[in-house]
């Protein structure tokens, strides 16, 4: 066979799926971190001192989530997989509680209050409520037998003290 009858291969494609899993990554990280960093933080107009330091905290989580979660997740490493998944459950709840927060931002500027006191009053808000839910919500050890935690079973239902129902 010449080197005329050979039949040339088209070039290979590059795929886009790469650099749109990073450009979507990027873009859900930025906002599951920005909005509770600009609520708690920028929009607040904290001193400077208090500034530096939030913002040090939300990029230090920023950077460590998703490191975090490759290593837990993806390398077996159980340690890392309870840390990233604490710092999931942490960002999302101040998150929601950032979005609720600017609507409450919207009301005070309706009624009137001026900045910083609106953005402070906000902060101050969506810390306290995030903080009550984060340590309300903490797991416990199960305590099946003197709680009422209530389960379907064949029987029907049954609080978990009498033995048809497993809470753990």
């Amino acid at each position: 066979m010449s080197a005329g009858e050979m039949v040339q291969e088209a070039p290979a494609r590059r795929s886009l799926r790469p650099v749109l899993f990073v450009l979507t990554l990027t873009a859900v990280l930025a906002l599951l971190f920005g909005v509770p960093w600009w609520t708690l933080i920028s929009a607040a107009q904290w001193p400077a001192g208090v500034a530096a330091a939030g913002t040090v905290v939300f990029a230090g989580a920023l950077v460590a989530f998703p490191v975090l979660m490759f290593q837990g997740h993806g390398r077996g490493r159980d340690w890392a997989a309870r840390t990233g998944d604490t710092i999931l459950g942490v960002i999302w709840v101040v998150f929601v509680w950032a979005l609720a927060g600017n609507v409450l931002r919207l009301a005070l500027a309706a009624g009137g209050v001026a900045d910083p006191a609106r953005s402070r009053i906000v902060a101050a808000a969506v810390a306290a409520v995030s903080l009550v839910l984060l340590i309300w919500g903490t797991p416990r050890r199960c305590a099946c037998r003197a709680s009422p935690a209530w389960t379907s079973r064949s029987r029907g239902w049954a609080p978990a003290w009498t033995g048809y129902a497993s809470c753990c």
